[in-house]
């Protein structure tokens, strides 16, 4: 059996032909050029070299370009605001068409654009106005009120001249406040006109301080005269008694309406 065995194994395992010796001493004479240090660490490999850059790669100057926008700003009115209420209204309706808004809704927004005495009047007068074009009539009327009250402010705050009549003047500044506040406290309206006596005037007037129109008259006639002879004691060392007795004679006449603040003069000779 052993030998039979044998027999059958030794064609697989016999020597190598010398043709094949040759070949397997070739091939290894060719690694041995290949490589002449077979133990040696392998160098790390390498990045790829990079690839080269096309023409219509290369890298191409930029031009930049600044766009300006404008950022609208929503449209707002004070009645203390120096912007023209036809401007205001014209801003208004280019802002509810750029918001898409129908002209039956723009009354319901207008609440949100205006502010202090402006958004008084309109929480006052909204229930009585149906349209848009009703609200625009009211509230340019609302605007020109305004323009004469702020007229009949600033004559309002004019302080007394110093050669002005007291009577005349204090009978015109509450005229004018009666005017400018409806109901006004009788002792609130004398506190401003003193405020606005001139104060050569004013130092003559002492505790207790009148309380109606009739007590201020009264007061205001003796404090007159005290002033006049307050000055004639000043005028008298440098001026003779005709000339003391015109200076104290002239009167101021100026149109409490007339915005310019000229006044006339006027001389009047005993």
């Amino acid at each position: 059996m052993v030998g039979k065995e044998e027999k059958r194994r030794r064609p697989f395992y016999r020597e190598k032909s010398e043709k094949d010796k040759e070949a397997e001493a070739a091939h290894a004479a060719q690694e041995l050029l290949d490589n002449p240090n077979p133990y040696a660490p392998t160098p790390p490999c390498s990045p790829p070299p990079p690839a080269a850059v096309l023409p219509s790669q290369a890298c191409l100057q930029h031009h930049w370009v600044v766009l300006s926008v404008d950022i609208l700003s929503t449209p707002e009115f004070d009645a203390n605001m120096s912007e023209d209420p036809r401007d205001f209204l014209v801003n208004l309706e280019k802002h509810f068409k750029r918001s898409g808004w129908n002209e039956s809704i723009w009354l319901s927004q207008v609440d949100n654009h205006l502010k202090g005495a402006a958004k008084n009047w309109w929480e006052y007068r909204q229930e009585t106005i149906e349209n848009w074009h009703d609200f625009k009539v009211a509230f340019l009327q609302y605007c020109e009120c305004l323009v004469v009250r702020e007229a009949i402010k600033r004559d309002l705050d004019l302080p007394q001249r110093r050669w002005e009549p007291l009577e005349q003047f204090v009978w015109k500044k509450r005229a004018l406040y009666n005017r400018l506040y409806v109901n006004a406290n009788e002792e609130d309206m004398i506190q401003y006109i003193i405020s606005t006596l001139h104060p050569e005037i004013r130092r003559f007037l002492k505790p207790p301080f009148p309380k109606t129109m009739d007590q201020l008259m009264q007061m205001g006639k003796k404090i007159q005269f005290d002033f006049e002879q307050s000055e004639k004691q000043t005028l008298k060392a440098a001026y003779s008694d005709e000339q003391i007795s015109t200076k104290l004679n002239v009167l101021v006449i100026k149109d409490p309406y007339d915005s310019n603040g000229v006044c006339t003069e006027k001389s009047s000779y005993e």
